[in-house]
């Protein structure tokens, strides 16, 4: 049995990524206590379940601590128990309270921003931990459907790869393995009637991929991932992220992240394609 067992900080989207798994046809719950997963992994063998996924978090703040032992434990009886940890930024988890008008479950009668402080010493034990980390601050929720399907479907002795473009002006995306800035190339936002346009569209991805030294440097870092990969494997990483930065990440990013994606599937590799900021405003800070 495959189980997912998701936790992270109250507000960074468990919820939404638990309804995704069982969207997806895992058999789900959401705030478990630990103290009851070696009885819920029981029944499910019992009933056959071939997929599950769990989310605990600081509600259950007095077992937490014991979480990555719990998964080990599963892990040594042969279980395939993964380790997903959301994270969002400080003000993203702020607002997004805010805009709930929800009490944080750590916070009491205090501030939410006490709330988090004391939710990340409780669970910073886990990030380094976590099989996969996703940070969701920039993140629709389809976007990260996208990411929690890429992670299911990525089981087993095979790593896949998430590419993803991003604008270093509204910051570097956390859960990178690895990192290309793409800010040598010339930048279509000076260009009139390419400015309004993303790296979505034909002419703006003519326009990029037609210098040769573009083509050099995507096909540079397909050649270095297909190398690199079966390391990952080995090591029992099964995902990794892959982030292409421009300055807004509309542009530039979008095209090479595109070509980077289609040259790795052409290798046979499992790959995830997101575009983390095409859809912000042009306008520059």
């Amino acid at each position: 049995m495959e189980l997912i067992v998701i936790t992270g900080m109250s507000g960074a989207g468990k919820s939404h990524a638990l309804k995704k798994l069982e969207d997806m046809g895992n058999y789900c719950v959401d705030n478990f206590p630990l103290a009851l997963m070696s009885a819920f992994v029981d029944m499910a063998a019992e009933k056959s379940v071939e997929r599950a996924a769990m989310c605990i978090d600081c509600r259950d703040s007095s077992s937490i601590g014991g979480l990555w032992d719990a998964i080990c434990t599963l892990r040594d009886k042969g279980l395939d128990a993964r380790l997903l940890f959301l994270d969002a930024r400080d003000d993203v988890l702020v607002r997004r309270y805010s805009e709930t008008r929800r009490a944080h479950p750590m916070a009491g009668d205090g501030p939410v921003t006490e709330g988090i402080k004391r939710e990340r010493e409780l669970l910073a034990p886990l990030v380094e931990r976590a099989d996969h980390f996703i940070d969701t601050s920039d993140f629709k929720p389809a976007q990260l459907g996208a990411v929690i399907d890429s992670i299911t479907h990525s089981g087993g002795e095979h790593t896949g790869v998430i590419v993803q473009s991003f604008g270093f002006k509204r910051g570097i995306p956390q859960e990178s393995d690895m990192m290309f800035d793409v800010r040598f190339i010339p930048n279509p936002f000076w260009i009139e009637n390419l400015r309004p346009l993303s790296g979505l569209d034909k002419p703006v991805y003519q326009y990029v991929m037609g210098f040769d030294e573009v083509i050099e440097f995507v096909s540079d870092i397909s050649g270095l991932i297909v190398r690199i990969l079966p390391c990952y494997a080995r090591e029992g990483k099964h995902r990794v992220t892959i982030s292409i930065g421009c300055t807004g990440g509309r542009h530039r990013s979008v095209c090479v992240a595109a070509a980077l994606a289609e040259m790795l599937k052409k290798e046979g590799i499992s790959v995830t394609l997101t575009h983390r900021d095409i859809e912000n405003d042009l306008q520059r800070r």
